[in-house]
């Protein structure tokens, strides 16, 4: 099957020049996959990398604006994989959810219900997402390896929604990305999303009654577990986004995974991990999964570190 393009080609008097500009109050944007900026983002991933690596910026850089000198010391997060519809296919045979999981896995998760969206919703980022927020630098290194890891696509053509971005700070110094589905009022993300089904969460009871006295326990934590779950081509166009980078130009970007933000996006990783939760069951191994949170207890150490690894 022929890849689709994740955006309509261009309305009559709208360019689709690959370097095409935007006005958003005034302010030009640059919304074309064009060869200096993408020369420009693999400049800086390169700095990002020098960093990480223990080697100072020189002055030149600094001077530059590429990337400040107080950048994120932390380390990348580190690269997810796509979910593999071959193995999930092997997994979810009898599963009674298969049909919904194996064709959000092949074909992406819909975020929005509706095809019939309005084009040309904008909205500002947030605050926290300007480069003179105390966020920026860390938010920025993220930014990079969203578009390294191929998470964040250079927009070819303007998406139908640019939403904000916010930036919130992690336990442990980190920071994350908010895709801020909810704005604006009235033509958001959110709002043509329809509303989340119904599901059954797993309860703290339900983890007590697994420990027993003298029992191993264990906590797995998915980390940027939405990363992994690829979102359909039709909600690829409503994932758009702008994004400041050190030197004062902005570019326009479309996010091709789950969004931190869009409100149907915890029903969706709820059953993927409740299919992991089942898969698990059927080798012998009871856990509690809670989204990206997994609570596992087993009497003896050697059967708990069978089921973590």
């Amino acid at each position: 099957m022929a890849a689709e393009n994740p955006f309509p080609a261009s309305s009559a008097g709208q360019s689709s020049n690959a370097c095409a500009t935007d006005s958003t109050e005034g302010a030009p944007v640059e919304t074309g996959n064009s060869a200096n900026y993408v020369e420009e983002v693999i400049k800086q991933l390169q700095l990002q990398q020098t960093l990480q690596g223990g080697d100072n910026i020189n002055s030149n850089n600094s001077q530059q604006g590429l990337i400040p000198a107080s950048a994120n010391q932390e380390g990348k997060v580190k690269p997810t994989r796509d979910l593999i519809l071959s193995s999930w296919s092997k997994e979810l045979h009898n599963d009674f959810d298969k049909d919904f999981l194996l064709h959000g896995i092949e074909f992406g998760f819909d975020i929005v219900d509706s095809s019939d969206i309005p084009s040309n919703i904008q909205a500002k980022n947030h605050p926290s997402a300007n480069p003179s927020g105390p966020l920026y630098v860390k938010a920025h290194d993220q930014v990079l390896t969203e578009i390294e890891n191929n998470n964040y696509i250079f927009a070819d053509a303007t998406p139908k929604i640019i939403s904000p971005m916010g930036v919130i700070p992690k336990p442990g110094g980190g920071v994350r990305l908010i895709h801020d589905c909810s704005r604006p009022v009235g033509f958001a993300v959110n709002e043509f999303a329809g509303e989340p089904s119904k599901q059954i969460f797993q309860t703290l009871d339900e983890a007590t009654k697994l420990v027993t006295p003298n029992c191993y326990m264990a906590k797995v934590d998915l980390k940027s577990a939405y990363r992994s779950v690829g979102i359909s081509k039709a909600s690829q166009q409503v994932t758009g986004f702008r994004w400041t980078f050190p030197n004062g130009k902005e570019f326009t970007f479309f996010d091709r995974k789950l969004p931190f933000g869009s409100k149907l996006a915890p029903g969706i990783f709820h059953r993927l991990s409740q299919a992991v939760r089942r898969m698990m069951s059927q080798r012998g191994f009871t856990i509690v999964a809670y989204l990206d949170d997994f609570f596992i207890s087993y009497a003896s150490q050697p059967n708990l570190v069978a089921q973590t690894v």
